[in-house]
């Protein structure tokens, strides 16, 4: 299982597009403010903060296809990928999305393995701003 992620910070938005068997499931959105209030005010918009929220979406999203299986995420974002694998992060409202991650990856049993994508091949960019 493959899941792409990844997130566009002005204006915020987030997609994620899952690959299983030769068939693709994509999502993307603009996240509430409700959410984005969570996070602290950073000179580089957020953008890790956006790509952390680009995993959850595609997890969340992909829940019922994901469940049980060996699953491959694909960030294009330094940042957000070693922080994910890492299961923490040094900013408090960075660490509280990642362990809420890795609680679900628990309850829903799935194995995973970060991976670093290019910008360029990444399949998750055309929903991360929305096009189709």
């Amino acid at each position: 299982m493959h899941l792409f992620v990844d997130a566009s910070g002005s204006p915020p938005y987030l997609g994620a597009v899952a690959y299983h068997e030769g068939e693709f499931w994509w999502t993307h959105m603009a996240p509430p403010p409700a959410i984005l209030e969570h996070f602290k005010a950073r000179a580089d918009n957020q953008i890790m903060g956006l790509e952390l929220l680009a995993i959850s979406l595609g997890l969340c999203s992909f829940e019922w296809l994901l469940e049980g299986k060996d699953v491959i995420i694909y960030s294009d974002n330094t940042g957000s990928e070693v922080a994910f694998r890492r299961g923490s992060a040094r900013s408090w409202d960075h660490a509280q999305l990642v362990h809420a991650q890795w609680f679900q990856l628990v309850r829903l049993n799935i194995n995973v393995f970060v991976k670093r994508v290019a910008t360029d091949d990444n399949i998750a960019d055309l929903p991360s701003r929305g096009e189709s």
